[in-house]
């Protein structure tokens, strides 16, 4: 079946759709199980190996993703091109500065009011994204 939804899919649309997926999940998800988020975001921190090859996975997924598209010719090719970037950054940022840069996150992440927003900011955008990729 060569001519199927996925396969008539550009690039740019293909990547926007599963980001958006995604984030809509990650948002349902922590709003579903707040308590469980906030025992990840302490076990992710004490954690430095499960924190490192997570590093590592941003880094290359955003490296990946930069190199595969890097384009800023509309808004959809912008917003794949800036998540690309956001995860090469943070796979930098695990990397380099992990206790740093994941303490923020266990003080944010500690607080009810911190996590709405959070699960707000990714179902708008997963929705935002699903948009920008079906229409």
């Amino acid at each position: 079946m060569q001519n199927d939804f996925f396969q008539s899919l550009q690039l740019s649309d293909y990547i926007t759709m599963m980001m958006g997926i995604y984030l809509l999940a990650a948002g349902i998800g922590l709003v579903i199980d707040r308590a469980g988020a906030k025992t990840m975001i302490s076990d992710f921190y004490n954690q430095p190996a499960l924190s490192y090859i997570s590093g590592i996975i941003a880094f290359v997924f955003g490296a990946v993703l930069l190199r595969l598209h890097h384009d800023w010719s509309s808004f959809q090719n912008g917003l794949v091109s800036l998540i690309g970037w956001g995860a090469l950054i943070e796979g930098v940022l695990l990397l380099a500065v992990r206790r740093q840069y994941l303490g923020l996150f266990l003080r944010l992440g500690q607080s009810d009011v911190m996590l709405s927003l959070v699960a707000l900011f990714c179902f708008a955008v997963g929705v935002l994204l699903l948009w920008s990729a079906l229409y």
